[in-house]
């Protein structure tokens, strides 16, 4: 007996493993084929990756060793023989519907290769169909093969099926591979419906995988322990003082907090939810930005807040591009200063909306938009706003700086800025002169550096995100190439604008696959990173860096893991005052879970830029001494007893540093502020300059050591 199962047990290995090894074969002929025609619409299928050459032999390995296990127990169960009979090629084609659906999910949970539903399914398909053949040919073996009595096999395979389906004595084996391998389509709309449940998938998913992120020199962490929002997006200070930080929400909440005691003054400030309704996929609040004469709480004449944010059901969508005035004093009349300067229509289409505003070096309002999945569209700059970075003058300065729009896209309307002059399009007949760029595809951030240039992150299609320099009248080849590719799309006849390359690109994978632009890193506490350009992955939540040249570069470094990721992951970066880099992730989509995260060295420690030291190498501590021989030299003139009537004659109210009265009203920290960062910080006059760029640290705290011991 122990021979004879001996026996038994190894044919059945050998036919287990001359299965699995037709399985494996089927895998690359399914991923050829796909690359001409679509097994089934993408359109219905919840995941739009797509698998790359490179994918399929780890694709191979998982259906191969399911496959393996799958058709071992079959074998040993129901014989291992060959497919002779119809009945022995169903049993076979529902192990391997077994095999696949166990491949697959161990594919998607424990491999980082791209995964492809649209080439799993067209293996299943060419599997059932080669078991089919297989049958028929063995049907047919003693006699000349004869294409009716073929198909007439494969009906008998068919119905077979069926039967086995019905059968539930001794064990119904067909229904339980029925209703095993039709679980994936049911979890996979469950996922692409139920937010929170993809969210928990992804985040086991992301668990399961390696952590390419561990050992990184950096983490993060929450930047104001126990302050969470619902889905922030952005993060930005006031430019006038830098303890007041302002946060938008994905649904279209507007916070203001102080950032000494940040979870009691978080104050609303105003609400959009009404307008943006659905939050689904990429829609909701996107981005803001201040006008360059921002002062909070002060009237400048004119709205001094702009958002951009998606108005979103499955029935109808505008995008729109709105300015609020913050200087009203409540949020209901804050709402009501809404004034829409971009109505952007077009048919509903929750991803790729883009967006990011930001005004330039010049004073003018910079805005993205992705192409909203409307492929007519790509590469037009006559139609609507899509694909594309955008330049107005929210000012309307007129004269020889800018002029009204000589006409307004199809389906939107747009009111409340001219066209700056010298837009890439203007006087190009026909034109939509606003376009400052064009050829993208989801530009979600964009950032200046000092010395003026845009880098923006380019979220790919299905194989690349690009980092991309934002040139005036750049063509960024979406979707004739991606990274640097070509797709086989042909380009558009005529192409307007010079075609621009990505600086750097990266490939999908299981982890990487959503950029977050960054920001050029300079002035910061970690100054190891300064001269970087820094950005992240959204999905995996990993933070990269490049050299911030501006030029193209090979390789990026992985520095870091922010503590949210997946679907609940990074939206943006930002600077601090005081020189922290920050980034905000959206945690969970029904309760306050997202935060405002700072990057940290991963012991918990700071890295300071290097302190000051003398010709002789020996470190400069601050000191009073010290502090009295700068303000002699460089304060007194404005800020002494005498200077005071004399700026008071003059407009401006200047602060005695050396008054008593005035050093009791203010702490250290306030002092050096003031004097590291200048006018308009803590209600200083705007005529006080910065003096950062001139003094060390050591040097604003010799100053404030000094001024002290005028009390005594």
């Amino acid at each position: 007996m122990p021979t004879i199962f001996a026996g038994r047990f190894t044919r059945s290995v050998a036919f287990a493993l001359i299965q699995a090894i037709g399985v494996a074969l089927i895998i690359p002929v399914a991923y050829v084929l796909g690359q001409n025609f679509e097994f089934f619409p993408r359109t219905l299928i919840p995941v739009w990756t797509v698998a790359r050459p490179e994918d399929l032999l780890p694709t191979m390995r998982f259906m191969s060793g399911a496959a393996f296990l799958v058709f071992l127990v079959s074998n040993l169960i129901f014989g291992s023989i060959l497919p002779s009979t119809a009945r022995r090629t169903a049993i076979e084609v529902y192990a391997f519907a077994i095999a696949i659906t166990i491949g697959s999910v161990a594919l998607f949970f424990f491999s980082m290769t791209v995964f492809d539903p649209e080439l799993l399914l067209g293996a299943a398909v060419l599997g059932v169909l080669a078991f089919c053949l297989v049958h028929a040919v063995f049907e047919e073996r003693s006699n000349r093969f004869d294409l009716r009595a073929g198909l007439a096999a494969i009906w008998n395979v068919i119905k077979s099926g069926f039967g086995l389906a019905g059968q539930i004595k001794p064990f119904p084996f067909a229904l339980a591979a029925v209703m095993f391998t039709t679980t994936p389509i049911l979890l996979a709309y469950w996922f692409k419906t139920d937010r929170q449940f993809a969210d928990s998938v992804t985040a086991f998913r992301m668990a399961m995988l390696p952590n390419l992120a561990e050992g990184a020199r950096y983490t993060t962490t929450n930047a104001y322990p126990g302050l969470t929002f619902l889905q922030p997006m952005m993060v930005r200070f006031d430019p006038n003082d830098p303890n007041r930080a302002f946060v938008l929400e994905r649904a279209g909440g507007f916070y203001t907090f102080d950032t000494r005691d940040p979870i009691n003054s978080k104050e609303m400030l105003f609400d959009l939810s009404e307008d943006v309704k659905t939050v689904y996929l990429e829609t909701g609040a996107q981005s803001f930005a201040f006008h360059p004469d921002f002062d909070y709480g002060t009237s400048i004449g004119h709205n001094d807040l702009f958002v951009y944010y998606t108005s979103y059901t499955e029935a109808a969508q505008t995008n729109y591009l709105v300015s609020l005035d913050l200087s009203q004093s409540t949020p209901e009349a804050r709402y009501e200063s809404k004034f829409n300067l971009v109505e952007l229509g077009g048919e509903p289409n929750a991803s790729h909306n883009g967006g990011n505003l930001a005004f330039g070096p010049d004073g003018f309002l910079y805005f993205s938009v992705g192409d909203r999945l409307n492929n007519d569209l790509h590469q037009t700059i006559d139609q609507n706003f899509l694909g594309g970075i955008f330049r107005i003058d929210v000012d309307r300065q007129g004269a020889d700086v800018s002029f009204p729009p000589k006409r307004a896209p199809d389906i939107t309307r747009t009111a409340g800025y001219y066209i700056p002059y010298d837009n890439p399009l203007v006087d190009v007949p026909n034109a939509l002169e606003e376009y400052y760029a064009w050829g993208l595809r989801n530009p979600f951030r964009f950032t200046f550096d000092r010395q003026g240039r845009i880098w923006a992150g380019e979220v790919g299609a299905a194989t690349w995100e690009e980092i991309n320099i934002i040139e005036k009248g750049g063509n960024y080849q979406w979707p004739f190439a991606e990274g640097y590719v070509e797709s086989g799309k042909p380009r558009p006849d005529p192409l307007y604008g010079v075609e621009k390359e990505p600086i750097f690109n990266y490939v999908h994978t299981a982890y990487d696959r959503a950029i977050i632009g960054g920001f050029v890193i300079e002035d910061a506490r970690l100054s190891e990173l300064n001269g970087k350009y820094i950005f992240g992955d959204n999905f995996s939540g990993n933070l990269f860096t490049i050299e911030g040249t501006g030029e193209k570069v090979e390789t990026s470094e992985i520095i870091g893991r922010a503590d949210q990721y997946s679907q609940r992951g990074l939206t943006s970066f930002a600077r601090s005052p005081e020189g922290e880099i920050l980034l905000t992730t959206m945690g969970g989509g029904l309760t306050p879970e997202g935060e405002i995260l700072k990057l940290i060295v991963d012991d918990g420690s700071v890295i300071e830029a290097p302190e000051p030291s003398d010709e002789t190498g020996e470190l400069v501590m601050a000191s009073a001494d010290l502090g009295r021989e700068h303000f002699t030299m460089n304060c007194t003139t404005c800020h002494g007893d005498e200077a005071k009537d004399l700026y008071i004659e003059l407009g401006h109210n200047m602060p005695d540093f050396t008054d008593p009265i005035y050093q009791a009203s203010r702490s250290d920290e306030d002092l050096m502020t003031i004097i590291k960062l200048g006018g308009g910080r803590l209600g200083v006059d705007q005529a006080m300059p910065p003096w950062e760029m001139i003094f060390t640290d050591q040097d604003i705290e010799s100053i404030v050591l000094h001024l002290r011991t005028l009390e005594e």
